[in-house]
């Protein structure tokens, strides 16, 4: 379901999104049920230019799921590569 729920966002919102690496962590907090309403916060927790590629920057992020209730049901730290800005 989290997943729909980010490709969705990546249709809808321009992304300058090069790859991921992969995930560093990813914990099932708490059970989710039929009928649950879930929501995503995104935090950026570091960000870098690449000092050989500077068209290129590296990023992780945490990524909450929460419930209905706002009880946070997942969490994930990712990594990603994206296009940076030209200077």
């Amino acid at each position: 379901m989290v997943m729909s729920m980010l490709v969705e966002n990546l249709k809808t919102n321009k992304q300058a999104g090069l790859g991921s690496p992969g995930v560093d962590e990813l914990r099932w907090l708490k059970p989710v049920y039929p009928g649950d309403t879930l929501r995503c916060e995104t935090e950026v927790l570091s960000k870098k230019v690449s000092t050989t590629k500077p068209e290129m920057g590296f990023f992780k992020s945490k990524l909450t799921v929460l419930n209905q209730d706002n009880v946070p049901v997942m969490s994930m730290i990712s990594n990603g590569i994206i296009a940076t800005r030209p200077k």
